[in-house]
């Protein structure tokens, strides 16, 4: 449980490689589209964006 006043911590894995690991295509498209949407959420939460999201 985080204490009030104190930093958050977000971690969360990259979509892509698990949906990519599937082996089919569509799939894998999911993934990639879920990776923009987290980078999007990063962003308007004005946290950093790790490259490979908007890749």
């Amino acid at each position: 449980m985080q204490s009030p006043g104190r930093p958050v911590l977000f971690a969360t894995e990259q979509p892509s490689l698990h949906f990519a690991s599937l082996g089919v295509p569509e799939i894998a498209a999911v993934g990639v589209e879920l990776d923009r949407k987290l980078a999007a959420l990063l962003d308007v939460l004005h946290l950093p964006v790790p490259a490979y999201l908007t890749a």
